[in-house]
């Protein structure tokens, strides 16, 4: 039985951890409508991303928002519809550096 269920649990978080990575990409890459239709899924619009930086196979301590994205990028109508879903404009970046810890503020 709790084999069963192990299993079920990590299916669930494999198909939860793929919505993320695609809501991210979304995000990254200015697609409006596949934005929307993830919060339109419940999909949390304060959800924080760690950076990775791929050249040397890292996970940065630096987090950012998809807010801080859209505005990073300028995606306006990306930035509206995260704030329609609740994200929060006063999120704060970690930017790595650990001794500070009210971050940069996004906007």
């Amino acid at each position: 039985m709790f084999a069963i269920w192990d299993f079920l649990y990590q299916k669930k978080s494999a198909e939860r951890m793929v919505k993320r990575t695609r809501f991210i990409e979304a995000v990254k890459s200015g697609q409006k409508d596949t934005v929307v239709q993830f919060l339109e899924q419940n999909l949390d619009p304060n959800m924080k991303i760690f950076e990775y930086n791929e050249a040397s196979a890292v996970l940065s301590s630096r987090t950012i928002y998809p807010l801080g994205i859209a505005a990073q990028k300028g995606y306006g109508e990306i930035a509206k519809a995260l704030l329609s879903k609740g994200a929060n404009p006063n999120a704060r970046v970690n930017d790595g550096d650990l001794s500070r810890s009210d971050g940069t503020a996004l906007i």
